[in-house]
């Protein structure tokens, strides 16, 4: 019973515009945001979000986040994505849910959390042999100070290696990142859109 209020804070969370702005360019599936959501409710949303503090909150994201995380860890094969949040971006949810989709159409996820800078993203890509790098931003003021970087990333990334950007900030730069080498949104990770050396591992 304790954790009721918990899941009703999460449900809370978990429809705020913030936390679903990665998913805006992303687009995730309707199974695996209402996985989010079923994490998020629990045993139902009959208790009023307002009525419970900002413990309670972190409490349910916590859960949450755990559930989602513990999920893209469970494929063991396929070719190897690294994943993460741009700097100063800290909203995960709606991102993890594309991830998983990610993660269906044959990927395995190396996630990296929140507020990673762009030089580790081209470092984990090496030391992990990755297929793709997958970065995501919901807040276009958080991207601006980072486009020269973002770049000159696809070029150092190991050769083959796709980079892919989503998510609400990404949506004003989406021309100058493509012109970069830069693919976006869910479609760039499907099989008859990788190159031809990944299409087999992914499908």
């Amino acid at each position: 019973l304790s954790f009721r209020p918990a899941f009703a804070a999460a449900l809370g969370l978990l429809l705020a515009p913030a936390c679903w702005a990665h998913a805006t360019w992303f687009a995730p599936s309707a199974s695996s945001a209402g996985t989010g959501v079923l994490l998020a409710l629990g045993t139902g949303n009959r208790f009023p979000v307002h009525e419970f503090g900002v413990a309670a909150e972190h409490l349910a994201s916590e859960v949450v986040l755990h559930a989602l995380k513990g999920g893209l860890r469970a494929r063991v094969d396929g070719p190897v994505c690294v994943a993460a949040l741009l700097p100063h971006e800290r909203h995960e949810w709606g991102f993890l849910c594309c991830l998983a989709d990610v993660q269906d159409m044959g990927w395995k996820i190396h996630y990296l959390g929140p507020d990673l800078p762009p030089d580790d993203f081209v470092e984990a890509a090496w030391n992990r042999s990755a297929a793709a790098v997958a970065l995501s931003a919901s807040d276009p003021a958080n991207v601006e100070p980072l486009l020269p970087a973002l770049a000159q990333m696809p070029s150092r990334l190991p050769p083959r290696t796709i980079a892919v950007a989503g998510g609400g900030g990404i949506a004003p730069f989406e021309r100058f990142l493509t012109s970069h080498g830069f693919r976006v949104g869910l479609a760039a990770f499907a099989s008859g859109a990788l190159p031809s050396t990944l299409q087999d591992a992914a499908g």
